[in-house]
């Protein structure tokens, strides 16, 4: 029962941290494509074609 106990633990800091990270980030993404003159740079960034 501890091992499982341990692992939903161990998902759980995952999950978080990933989500954490996310979080952050994700305004820094939209800063950089706002900010963003080029249309090549800002396909790329918008993963998409012209």
């Amino acid at each position: 029962m501890d091992n499982v106990y341990l692992w939903i633990k161990t998902f759980h800091i995952v999950l978080i941290a990933s989500w954490f990270a996310g979080l952050f980030y994700l305004p820094r993404i939209y800063v950089n494509l706002a900010d963003e003159k080029n249309q090549q740079a800002y396909a790329r960034l918008l993963n998409t074609r012209y």
